[in-house]
């Protein structure tokens, strides 16, 4: 599974979204991290429908989403525990 954070320059709350996900690097999870400033960010945010930052979507190896977290900091042990789920 991948995590991806999108996340803008001008959000306050994506910086400690930024730490969370760099702390589930330690724990292995693959996290791409997708600005909303660019254009590619915001193609690839259109197709998971996000419309807030930070999100953080959980993806599987199809690219399917599993779980999202819209507009918040995402909880790392939640995260965690839904990657040990399935």
């Amino acid at each position: 599974m991948r995590l991806k954070l999108f996340w803008s320059r001008n959000c306050a709350t994506c910086i400690p979204a930024k730490a969370v996900c760099e702390g589930l690097r330690g724990e292995g999870l693959e996290v791409e991290y997708i600005d909303m400033g660019e254009l590619e960010g915001r193609a690839e945010a259109a197709f998971y429908q996000v419309m807030a930052t930070p999100t953080a979507v959980l993806v599987d190896g199809r690219g399917e989403e599993v779980a999202s977290w819209r507009g918040v900091v995402p909880d790392g042990e939640d995260i965690l525990r839904r990657l040990r789920e399935g």
